[in-house]
């Protein structure tokens, strides 16, 4: 028997766990013989450059990614046919695309939208195929599309997603290097047809480890199962499990374990809290997203003080669809409250802050407040550089904010001198008198005002957010990360916060599945333990706002 499995239970630093076994095995077999794989680019790349006592585990950069990376590199780097919606739309308009498949599953949620009948007849072919459903088994409306889509790829040289598992699970015996060890993590979330690629690959070499914990296997709905993790039972001494949260407290594991026992089949395991940490659960009547500026009173409160570990408190609000926290969020941006999602960086509406290609308004808006020292203090710089005007000058009018030709010349001043970066710029090359003398001797609120009054139309609303949050006062939101996380359950696995507000309501098809019971049931249970073993410390059970809703309140 070839196959070992590591189940790892929340916060119990399954991770660490694996890395200290992948250099193990770097050790005794050579790291090129060592292939890492996980569910997502983000977990592939934590194990890689985990330190186990002090140092980086060594395994090659090629050997570790997610399990598609490594087919990808198997079949030669082909162009991806998920990717060219735009090229399948004009050729085939009555099975239009408006969703583009992924490469990666750091970025899927489990309320995917789907708007035409392509994006539903495309969703349920590749979840078939996930699940290694026969092509004659498929439903006939399924099989239609299907014909097109393959013959579309063929014409074009493209494969898609599903077909970096399909082709190497058919013509490949081993992974590049004829790996010896084979380390898989997450692989709870692993569909049948990856696992059965994993399981064809092993004959190929002499131990895989696969490490995951059925219970918070959450992406049903892309078909993965936890039964293909389960399954086939191996021998005890090929099982582990670790057993000691260092996350979640007595009394959010004690919830947390009473609501996992409704899934029908799963592996029973030791699980212990964490060690001298009582915790708190309690449960809300009146906090639901039905009021979202109550919320965000209660979550100020929750933030005064320190943890345990005398560090600021963290508050995540979390949600099972990303479409119920469009009112959170709507409030904490009017109020200029800072917020994030470190686990989704893609996703803009959760991380407003946050970088994207360029330089972002948060940015500009505190290089035009460079020399400014209610805001920078000590570290407020004695003059503007010509970085500095470069970044926020273009967002200006030019009519009435600037000189004549001042956007131009302050782009040939940065040709030409490049140097002048690290020194005093002449403002008077950009603007009138008066303005430079609004930089130099006005206070904040008027040169926020000014600022404000003297953007461009169309760039206005862009600016609103960091405004209001430098008027707040908590101008520090822009150099440290936001201590409120916003996002869905499944954009939080893996993450923390000392307190956790989960709201149980579901979407009209999740509740469908929810009193149907069968596999979808255990799939929404599995979930929203995820989002109850985020919590540090404390976990609040928000009220439902409408009929459509789990009933977290029966297992407190």
């Amino acid at each position: 028997m070839k196959e070992y499995r590591v189940f790892g239970p929340p916060g119990t630093g399954k991770t660490t766990y694996l890395s200290r076994q992948i250099k193990e095995a770097c050790k005794t077999r050579g790291s090129d013989q060592i292939i890492v794989a996980s569910f997502t680019r983000a977990a592939a790349h934590e194990i890689a450059n985990k330190r186990v006592d002090g140092l980086k585990i060594p395994v090659p950069k090629e050997n570790v990614g997610t399990l598609h990376s490594h087919c990808y590199r198997l079949l030669g780097s082909p162009d991806i046919a998920d990717t060219k919606a735009n090229e399948w739309n004009e050729e085939h308009p009555d099975f239009a695309l408006s969703i583009s498949g992924k490469t990666d599953m750091d970025d899927l949620d489990n309320e995917r939208q789907s708007t035409t009948d392509g994006d539903v007849l495309f969703s349920n072919y590749q979840l078939l195929r996930a699940k290694m459903v026969e092509f004659q088994n498929m439903p006939a409306s399924v099989r239609s599309f299907a014909k097109r889509w393959e013959g579309w790829k063929k014409e074009m040289g493209y494969i898609d997603f599903t077909d970096m598992i399909e082709m190497v699970y058919h013509d490949f015996d081993h992974f590049d290097g004829r790996p010896a060890i084979g380390f898989f993590d997450e692989v709870q979330d692993f569909v049948p047809l990856e696992l059965a690629l994993v399981r064809k690959m092993v004959k190929q070499m002499e131990q895989i480890v696969l490490a995951g914990d059925d219970d918070q296997a959450i992406y049903f709905f892309k078909g993965a199962s936890p039964d293909a993790f389960l399954d086939p039972p191996l021998p005890e001494d090929h099982n582990r499990v670790l057993k000691q949260s260092y996350r979640v407290p007595k009394k959010v594991q004690a919830v947390a374990e009473k609501w996992i026992k409704q899934v029908r089949r799963r592996f029973e395991k030791e699980y212990r809290y964490r060690e001298q940490a009582e915790g708190a659960v309690e449960v809300s009547g009146e906090i639901t997203l039905k009021h979202p500026d109550f919320i965000v009173r209660h979550l100020e409160k929750e933030l005064e003080g320190k943890n345990d570990l005398g560090n600021p408190k963290r508050v995540m609000i979390l949600a099972s669809c990303s479409y119920m926290l469009k009112d959170i969020i709507r409030v904490m941006r009017n109020e200029g409250i800072a917020f994030h999602n470190p686990y989704r960086t893609t996703n803009g509406a959760w991380n407003p802050l946050g970088k994207r290609r360029g330089t972002t308004v948060a940015e500009r808006m505190l290089s035009f407040l460079a020399t400014d020292y209610d805001i920078f203090g000590e570290n407020a710089k004695d003059g503007f550089t010509h970085g500095d005007i470069q970044r926020f000058i273009h967002d200006l009018k030019s009519d009435t904010a600037l000189l004549k030709g001042a956007k131009t010349r302050i782009k040939m001043d940065l040709q030409l001198k490049p140097a002048i970066e690290n020194k005093s710029a002449d403002l008077r090359r950009y603007f009138d008198e008066e303005v430079v003398k609004l930089f130099a001797m006005g206070d904040l609120d008027e040169k926020l005002n000014w600022f404000m009054a003297n953007l461009l139309g169309s760039k206005v609303t862009r600016y609103e957010y960091p405004y209001k949050i430098i008027k707040s006062g908590d101008i520090e939101a822009f150099s440290r990360q936001p201590r409120i996380v916003v996002g869905t359950i499944h954009s939080v696995k893996g993450g923390e916060a000392d307190t956790v507000y989960l709201f149980p309501d579901l979407s009209p098809r999740s509740m469908i599945s929810w009193v149907n019971e069968g596999d979808g049931k255990d799939a929404i249970v599995r979930s929203f333990y995820v989002g109850m073993t985020r919590a540090r410390n404390k976990l609040v059970l928000c009220s439902p706002a409408s009929g459509r809703h789990v009933d977290t309140f029966r297992y407190f």
